[in-house]
């Protein structure tokens, strides 16, 4: 009789074991599913990494493939290394500039807006641009350059006078006539702007601009192709 008492209470207590038993698979199962059929929201955001290999979301951003970035460095002629090749030629320029002292003062009380002269590719020449702009229209602009302090100003291109325009030139010794016109290799020209205003019954200078054409100006560095 004790027996039988004692193989019930043992048969009660497997099944209540069973029973929890089941009850921890079944939670294990429902972890392991909201694990795997998580939605997309819950994933962390990795703006900077696209993991193409992945088709489902990853929660370590580690696992995606490594972003790479290039710089790039110029080595200047004096060894300088910079990140930008237009920094070599401005400090060159001082060095490279014949002894002019460019006047940075004609323009002011005239009729000049603004005068830019910078380096340029011309049909794939090295080269570069005037721009001109004027409140009074002048009867002729004249293009003038010199080579040495002790020189006097030579025309080098002239033109009908506008209010404003573009003027092109390339610098070579066997030059092509793709340009308004041609300034020589390795030369320092002083370069200024004559605009015969006679309306006003003036002439006005525009400011002095150098323009170096050795190979290690920056006109001649431009990378043109």
């Amino acid at each position: 009789m004790k027996r039988g008492i004692a193989n019930n209470l043992n048969k009660g207590m497997f099944k209540k074991n069973n029973f929890l038993a089941l009850i921890f698979l079944a939670v294990i199962i429902i972890l392991f599913l909201a694990f795997v059929f998580r939605k997309p929201a819950e994933c962390p955001e990795c703006p900077e990494c696209i993991c193409v290999k992945c088709t489902d979301c990853v929660m370590d951003c580690s696992l995606c493939p490594e972003k790479t970035e290039t710089i790039t460095k110029y080595v200047c002629p004096d060894e300088t290394i910079v990140s930008n090749a237009d920094e070599c030629s401005k400090e060159q320029e001082t060095s490279l500039n014949a002894g002019f002292e460019p006047i940075l003062t004609n323009e002011e009380g005239t009729s000049i807006i603004n005068v830019t002269l910078k380096p340029a590719c011309i049909k794939g020449k090295n080269g570069g641009f005037v721009y001109f702009k004027t409140g009074v229209l002048p009867k002729d602009v004249t293009f003038e350059v010199k080579e040495d302090i002790n020189q006097e100003y030579r025309e080098i291109f002239s033109m009908d006078g506008l209010f404003e325009e573009y003027k092109y030139f390339e610098i070579c010794d066997k030059c092509t006539g793709g340009a308004d016109f041609n300034l020589e290799e390795n030369k320092v020209y002083l370069f200024r702007l004559k605009f015969n205003m006679t309306v006003l019954n003036k002439v006005q200078y525009s400011n002095e601009y150098i323009i170096n054409t050795n190979p290690e100006s920056g006109y001649m560095t431009k990378l043109c192709s």
